[in-house]
């Protein structure tokens, strides 16, 4: 046989081969239900704040749903003084994540029961938020502007995950999402308002745009240095998390 026509019959027979399993051989769930928090949010964006709960529900001994939904923060892009910047205010801050996973568990590749093992599947996931800060411009110890920056931006993302979830004692549950690759569609609005004259005006749009893009330089804020500005792109993201929860 033609080796190029070998791999045909061997990418076509893989998925029978990851998925099937005689049917008395599956090992039984030691339950079918996951309750867990995500903190992931809350270390990527450094805010307590972020808390993400998951729910796992097991719909065959070795395929489940996961729907997750949480909070979400970011930080203000300048301190209470930094640069020309001063008595900054957060006036308004929202967001929040959504998730639904389908996963296969490899089972035999598991050494115990789903949701215990490898697991990989499709996933669709949601990431949105909007804020707006207060702050005075100072020039030489003198005012030169009050005014206003906000924001608001929406992600979806569509992608396939990989991941190994521990059950230890038949109740604590550790999920590590591995690798998530996904195709990210993104929108972000931008309005910066002020009191200045133009040149100047443009040179304060571009400080706030190099911050934000220091701080979160997967999240780029204009297109152009203006005082609004609406952006739309399509994206490759990576999703990873750490949850911990109880199987019940």
């Amino acid at each position: 046989m033609r080796p190029k026509y070998s791999w045909l019959i061997i990418f076509l027979i893989w998925p029978s081969f990851v998925f099937s399993q005689k049917k008395d051989s599956i090992p039984v769930p030691y339950h079918w239900n996951v309750i867990s928090i995500n903190p992931t949010p809350a270390f990527l964006f450094d805010n307590p704040k972020n808390i993400t709960l998951r729910y796992e529900r097991l719909v065959k001994p070795s395929q489940s749903f996961l729907v997750q939904l949480g909070y979400l923060e970011i930080n203000p892009i300048f301190g209470d003084s930094v640069g020309g910047f001063g008595d900054v205010k957060r006036v308004s801050d929202f967001g929040m994540n959504a998730a639904f996973d389908y996963r296969f568990y490899l089972l035999r590749r598991n050494q115990y029961p789903a949701p215990d093992g490898l697991y990989l599947g499709p996933y669709l996931s949601y990431y949105g938020f909007k804020f707006k800060d207060e702050f005075a411009y100072y020039s030489l110890d003198t005012v030169r502007a009050y005014g206003s920056y906000s924001s608001n931006y929406h992600l979806v993302n569509l992608g396939f995950m990989i991941g190994y979830q521990f059950v230890f004692w038949k109740r604590l549950s550790l999920d590590l999402l591995i690798f998530g690759p996904s195709l990210t569609y993104m929108v972000s609005n931008w309005t910066v308002s002020d009191n200045l004259p133009e040149e100047e005006e443009a040179e304060l749009i571009n400080e706030i745009k190099e911050k934000f893009n220091e701080k979160y330089p997967l999240l780029v804020p204009f297109v152009q240095p203006n005082k609004g500005s609406q952006s739309a792109s399509v994206r490759i993201f990576f999703r990873y998390s750490i949850s911990v929860g109880f199987h019940f």
